[in-house]
C-alpha cells in the first residue's frame, strides 16, 4: 500500500475487517500514519474485535488520530 496515495483510505478500511487479526492491526497503523480522521468513527466501531492484541492497536491508533486533529 502506496501510504502517500489517499486512494488507499478505502483499501485500508476494508482491511480493518479482514480475517487475519495481523492485517487489521497493519491496517490501523497505516490509517495512523496517514493521519486520517475520517478513520477515527471507523476504528471506535472497531473497538470490540475478538483479538486483543488488535483491541490495542486499535486504541492506539485512535489515540494518536485524536491527538493529531485534535
Amino acid at each position: 500500500v502506496d501510504l502517500k496515495n489517499p486512494d488507499s483510505f478505502p483499501f485500508l478500511i476494508n482491511c480493518l475487517s479482514h480475517r487475519a487479526e495481523g492485517i487489521r492491526r497493519e491496517a490501523a497503523c497505516a490509517l495512523m500514519k496517514l493521519n486520517v480522521k475520517n478513520a477515527i468513527p471507523i476504528l471506535e466501531a472497531k473497538l470490540d474485535d475478538p483479538d486483543a492484541e488488535t483491541r490495542c492497536g486499535f486504541a492506539e491508533a485512535l489515540s494518536v488520530l485524536k491527538k493529531q486533529n485534535g
